[in-house]
């Protein structure tokens, strides 16, 4: 008798557990079993006898690199044929002994297409190269091959001899000829030298390696950027007011539509001066020095200024917030002049430093025109002073690139200056009136604003939408999540009872959560249909480019019915929650954060590399810029989550002394993040490596379009060069990097 009263059903747990082990067993054999299918495994292919001689061939000169050459002497001697026996009275011949002392005889000395002729070599260098062609009186010699080896390619012994059979090729019209069965030999008569395969890939993997360098060390102050505010723990807490949030935004519009259309020109002309057009290189390099010394010392006093007496937003006065935008003014005018002074500086210098460089250089190679794949000649001292002149151009050629580029960016850099600048003097200037307004002319100033920024940010999605069909999905989802928080919001309002999130019942958790649902489907259908986005999905046809007039401005009509949507949508919504109400700003920085890394980073660099192959040409820049752009995805997914790790601890006792969010990532945050940071970033600089290869494939630069070439034109010993020092350079790296992340963590 059983007297545990567990022991029933305990076993008949473990039955269970058991008879579902082997049921997802075989389900996993199933899908394997399909996989292979899908997949076209076929073991009787690679036991193919052709197969297999291929891909030994390949290895074998894959495995036996290029990697050294030596200069050879080459002796040719020949053996005469005659193509039918007795068909001509054409006198064949013997066999003479070259000079060398080498000799080469045949037997038959005639015979039919088809005949196997003996070959015997006697007398030659020991080990020599050698090799067996067949010259006819007429046309090109053909390559013979030894019957006994199978090979073209033929090592004499230790004595200089060789015992081998060719076959007689079938040569049209060749009765009664007398051809030629010529064995040529190559003796090393010079020193071992780096191979030009061993050059060229030695100068690629260099600028394999800067490749990465340079993707990684751009990617990392975007990628550190990016990952606070792809980090929860950072901006969850984050929230701000509805009408702070639309003045912020709406004035930063137009701060930036001012500054691009305004301030363009006035960053344009610091250029000039300085890259001295206007008043001299003098003034041009002093320009820039007094212009940030400025700005500077005009930081402290871009915000109102506060006072123990001014405890409060609400104590400053209207002097104080017209001086604060007299500052913000001043102080925006001063930062454009500055990078532009900045720019054109920059450029002035490159200049100088291309001319500096060339002057370096050694005489005979500027008139020569030596390229820097041909100096491995030169001397140390000459080495040294053309890699010096290099190094100077290179510099210079940076900087260049750096001015050109804010240059032609300008009217973005003073738009966004201007706009934020603008959009912080409005949010501080409007804060106090928002907030002591009446609560019906809350939701009416709620309405208003809501209104203009849904119908600029509308606008400029479908901005974006014209210029892509994926994109045209982004106006109906912006309406979809709009709209679905409009029937929550009215439901949560009116029926639901006022409790904190937390404490609500479930049920209506869910009824609010199915409205949701329910108007983001409807708005995302409407939207879809208004706008005719299916035709652009379905037949790539972008919208029409038809334009009309709104206050003297022509738009697109496709924007202005776009902004008529979020007018009335946003507007709804603004009057819904009023001004003051909390908006989890954080929340949504965090989530497009995210969404943004995601998206960048489940693109293959591969296919990057292809994109800008197209934009910019073939070449390292492509390279470069493929793996920036998915270097910028890869360390702010691994930077956030590392911020998401950290101790929680000091973040909160900085917290508790009233620091903001920025003195709290400056002082709690970023101290805890500098080791796991290197240790990331130097992982990512060996996985640059190991990608630049790859996208050397489609034309990026770097070691993998040489390896590329080679493998095209089968030329597998060239290739096996570069395999070789692919696999010694990673190798390097991860072990550098392995000790690297070692000692930091």
């Amino acid at each position: 008798m059983n007297n545990n009263p567990q022991t029933g059903p305990k076993t008949t747990r473990h039955a269970l557990i058991r008879f579902l082990i082997v049921v997802a067993a075989v389900i996993g054999f199933v899908f394997y079993s399909y996989g292979w299918t899908v997949t076209e495994v076929d073991l009787d292919k690679p036991q193919e006898a052709q197969r297999q001689e291929n891909v030994g061939n390949a290895l074998r000169e894959l495995l036996s690199p290029r990697i050294f050459t030596q200069e050879r002497d080459v002796i040719e001697i020949t053996a005469s044929f005659l193509m039918t026996c007795g068909s001509s009275d054409v006198e064949i011949p013997d066999s003479v002994a070259h000079e060398s002392g080498g000799i080469v005889t045949i037997s038959p000395t005639c015979g039919e297409e088809g005949d196997v002729v003996d070959v015997t070599v006697s007398n030659f260098a020991a080990l020599a190269d050698t090799r067996i062609r067949w010259i006819p009186p007429e046309g090109q010699s053909r390559p013979r091959e030894d019957l006994i080896t199978e090979r073209e390619e033929i090592v004499l012994d230790s004595t200089g001899s060789f015992s081998g059979q060719i076959e007689v090729p079938r040569i049209r019209g060749s009765e009664g000829q007398l051809h030629q069965v010529a064995i040529r030999s190559a003796f090393p008569s010079g020193p071992v030298e780096l191979s030009d395969i061993t050059q060229l890939t030695i100068l690629r993997m260099v600028e394999t390696i800067f490749m990465a360098l340079l993707a990684t060390s751009i990617a990392i102050p975007i990628a550190s950027l990016i990952s606070f505010f792809a980090a929860r723990n950072l901006m969850r807490p984050i929230r701000l007011t509805v009408g702070k949030l639309f003045m912020a935004v709406l004035f930063f519009a137009i701060g930036a539509v001012a500054g691009a259309s305004l301030l363009s020109g006035f960053g344009q002309f610091a250029a000039r001066v300085g890259q001295g057009e206007e008043y001299g290189i003098v003034v041009g390099i002093i320009a820039p020095i007094v212009v940030v010394v400025l700005a500077i010392v005009g930081l402290r006093y871009l915000n109102p200024p506060t006072d123990k007496s001014k405890a409060t937003l609400a104590d400053t006065t209207a002097a104080d917030h017209l001086r604060g935008m007299i500052n913000a003014v001043l102080l925006t005018l001063l930062i454009v002049f500055a990078v532009g002074a900045l720019a054109g500086f920059f450029v002035w210098l490159a200049a100088q430093l291309q001319v500096i460089g060339e002057s370096v250089r050694p005489e005979f190679l500027k008139e020569l025109g030596i390229t820097r794949e041909e100096i491995y000649p030169l001397n140390p001292f000459e080495w040294t002073q053309n890699a010096t002149a290099d190094g100077i151009k290179a510099i210079g050629t940076l900087l260049d690139i750096i001015g050109t580029l804010i240059t032609l960016i300008m009217p973005i850099i003073a738009g966004v200056v201007t706009g934020i600048s603008l959009s912080n003097v409005a949010s501080q200037v409007a804060t106090v009136p928002l907030r002591t307004l009446p609560k019906t002319l809350q939701h009416i100033m709620g309405s208003i604003l809501g209104a203009l920024v849904g119908a600029i940010l509308f606008a400029v999605l479908a901005y974006l939408g014209m210029s892509a069909a994926l994109f045209g999905l982004l106006v109906p989802i912006a309406a979809a999540i709009i709209a679905g928080n409009i029937l929550s919001i009215i439901y949560t309002q009116m029926v639901t009872p006022p409790n904190p999130p937390p404490n609500r019942p479930r049920a209506h958790v869910m009824i609010a959560s199915g409205l949701f649902w329910i108007g983001a489907v409807i708005a995302f259908v409407l939207a879809f249909n208004t706008l005719n986005v299916g035709r652009a999905l379905v037949d790539g046809t972008l919208p029409p480019t038809t334009t009309s007039s709104i206050l003297g401005v022509e738009l697109f009509t496709y924007m202005v019915t776009s902004a008529g949507v979020g007018f009335v949508l946003c507007g709804i919504a603004g009057a819904l929650v009023g001004t003051n109400s909390n908006f989890a700003l954080g929340s949504t920085l965090y989530n497009l954060s995210r969404t943004a890394l995601n998206t960048i980073r489940s693109i293959e660099p591969l296919i990057m590399g292809l994109v800008f192959v197209v934009w910019v040409g073939i070449g390292p820049f492509a390279g470069v810029l493929a793996l920036t752009l998915h270097s910028i995805a890869a360390l702010g997914k691994l930077y956030s989550e590392q911020v998401e790790n950290i101790d929680p601890g000091p973040v909160e006792a900085i917290q508790s002394t009233g620091a903001g969010w920025l003195q709290t990532v400056v002082f709690a945050v970023i101290p805890q993040i500098i080791p796991p940071y290197i240790a990331f970033t130097m992982y990512r600089w060996d996985i640059n490596v190991r990608m630049s290869t790859i996208i050397g494939f489609v034309g990026g630069g770097g070691i993998g379009l040489l390896l590329q070439q080679q493998i095209n034109l089968l030329r597998y010993r060239d290739a096996g060069v570069a395999v070789l020092a692919i696999a010694i350079v990673v190798s390097f790296l991860d072990y550098t990097s392995a000790y690297i992340r070692e000692r930091l963590t």
